[in-house]
């Protein structure tokens, strides 16, 4: 019964990729974490699974007995905090796709920042530390400039600081013992505007689908993407030969890449990539944009469900803005009515209700909510974005009226 249909074993993530392999003909298994699964629609999946995800040791074989029973032919996650897992899961059964090894370089951006170094590209002075005297000797040698500290394997803008003085680096350092951020990644501070780089592998060969601006608060939470962006010829160039270099050195051969550039006064350097479409909805805005659906295209790539190339057109601009409240009671809420009545919305969500109690947003999940718009290129995109999520108007307990971006 079983070896009548393909099956694919999708390890994390959402219901959305239960429909996306379905919609190509799939049979699915669904394995999830038992301390966080997605209730949403799990009838949509053939079987569901749960165990639990930091349990390696008992949860590989258990996989291995399953695929006994149900011969799944890939093994695929998009979600950063498992895409470890899905590794080691196919590299126990011996099936395709991206290795231990290259998982592990993505994710921990330390082991990232010392290959680069190894293979002499995109240089960043990097060292990992473990308490405050490693910051102020790592600043007194960079002649006490400014330097980010971060935790080595966070997402979502979490932990990552700019100190630029004794006691910042105090109260930092505090903080990351307070969470556990030990050993963390200390790195130059570079100059310069961030963009991000969204790619796919074909076998070795790395496509670029576009490059993506970025908008971010003065914690780095990112407030706004929007695409596809232009960069002058020889900054295109530039950018698009360092990633496709670095792609290479870090040994990914399939599927997507989200990687993160700054383009600086000594040209653009790599702050850190992912082995997966980028987060903050990046996948829809390139749907919207070019009518490519990348976490599709991840399943039916491995599959043997797609061709080895990408020729892709945008057919307009694609922008999203999210609502960073500021702290305080919320008192009422204006302008949710024209953001609902407004043309060319995509998607929008709003999380937010009078009552509530907003703290300042540390990370990219104290964000509460987001709308995505398309234009007729992407500048035009982002200007409508910045109008309708700034139509948002929350009156503040104080009295005070302020707008979510």
């Amino acid at each position: 019964m079983f070896n009548n249909k393909r099956w694919v074993l999708l390890v994390g993530g959402k219901t959305e990729l239960v429909l996306k392999a379905k919609s190509l003909g799939l049979a699915v298994l669904r394995l999830q974490d038992r301390k966080a699964i997605d209730h949403d629609r799990l009838e949509l999946a053939d079987y569901t699974l749960t165990a639990d995800f930091d349990d390696t040791k008992s949860l590989i074989p258990l996989v291995r007995g399953l695929h006994a029973v149900i011969p799944f032919e890939q093994v695929i996650s998009l979600s950063e905090d498992t895409l470890v897992l899905a590794s080691q899961i196919r590299e126990a059964l011996h099936l395709p796709g991206t290795s231990v090894q290259t998982s592990l370089l993505f994710k921990d951006k330390s082991a990232m920042r010392e290959h680069l170094t190894l293979a002499g590209i995109s240089p960043v002075v990097a060292e990992k530390g473990t308490c405050l005297e490693d910051v102020i000797t790592f600043r007194s040698r960079l002649g006490d400039a400014p330097v980010i500290v971060k935790p080595l394997d966070a997402a979502g803008s979490l932990g990552v600081f700019k100190v630029v003085s004794k006691e910042e680096c105090e109260k930092v350092i505090s903080h990351f013992q307070m969470m556990g951020w030990l050993p963390f990644l200390m790195e130059e501070y570079l100059d310069g505007p961030e963009i991000s780089v969204e790619a796919f592998s074909f076998s070795g060969q790395h496509h670029i689908i576009c490059f993506t601006d970025k908008l971010i608060t003065s914690n780095f939470i990112e407030r706004g993407h929007a695409l596809p962006l232009h960069l002058d010829e020889s900054q295109h160039i530039q950018v698009e030969k360092l990633v496709q270099e670095f792609l290479s050195i870090m040994g990914l051969k399939d599927g997507p890449s989200h990687t993160e550039i700054k383009l600086t006064s000594r040209g653009p350097r790599i702050i850190e990539s992912h082995n997966r479409v980028g987060g903050d909805h990046i996948n829809e805005l390139i749907e919207t944009a070019f009518g490519c659906d990348v976490k599709r295209l991840c399943i039916a790539w491995a599959f043997g469900l797609a061709e080895p190339s990408l020729k892709l057109s945008a057919q307009c601009g694609a922008a999203i803005r999210f609502l960073i409240p500021p702290p305080g009671l919320i008192k009422a809420i204006r302008g949710i009515e024209d953001i609902a009545a407004a043309k060319n919305v995509v998607l929008k969500e709003i999380n937010i209700t009078p009552g509530e109690v907003i703290t300042s947003a540390c990370e990219s999940g104290d964000r509460r909510g987001f709308i995505l718009v398309k234009g007729e290129d992407s500048g035009k995109a982002a200007q409508y974005a910045d109008t309708l999520i700034n139509s948002v108007i929350l009156d503040l307990q104080s009295g005070e009226n302020a707008h979510g971006a």
